[in-house]
């Protein structure tokens, strides 16, 4: 009989830990997501200014969907640099922004078009360096996969 009760409280201790459990990562993924918010809006917005604060607080190893065709997924988190690989699908664009930090594209296949800089196309291999607020607006005809840095 005692082992009765002591399983029912077991149980009753169980299932309130979950809900404990439920409420944090509940308030965990409803935090990344006004961040991604956040990020999303700077993107969608033309002349946006996507502040290097913001991009920190995307979470490690999760891949995201900043639009349809686009998605990010970031490797390294440092005090002074983030890393992600960019996807970019056939005929996208994100539209016209900046950021407060330098950004470092390097194709790993594909390309990259600008449409600031309209009459150069990078190639696979290809590096570029857009400086602290150069405004740029990053598109593609084919698909490709970025290593993107930040540096603060």
């Amino acid at each position: 009989m005692e082992d009765k009760i002591f399983s029912n409280i077991e149980k009753e201790r169980i299932k309130k830990e979950n809900r404990k459990l439920d409420k944090i990562y509940k308030e965990t993924s409803d935090a990344i997501n006004a961040k991604m918010d956040e990020v999303l809006q700077c993107l969608v917005k033309k002349n946006s200014i996507l502040n290097f604060k913001s991009l920190k607080e995307i979470p490690l190893k999760e891949m995201y969907k900043l639009k349809e065709g686009v998605r990010i997924f970031k490797i390294e988190n440092t005090k002074n640099s983030l890393v992600f690989e960019t996807y970019m699908e056939p005929n996208t664009c994100l539209s016209l922004h900046s950021h407060d930090c330098y950004e470092i594209v390097q194709i790993i296949y594909g390309h990259l078009k600008d449409n600031v800089k309209p009459k150069h196309t990078y190639e696979a291999g290809d590096r570029l360096i857009y400086d602290r607020l150069e405004k740029h607006e990053p598109k593609t005809d084919v698909q490709s996969k970025y290593l993107i840095t930040f540096i603060k």
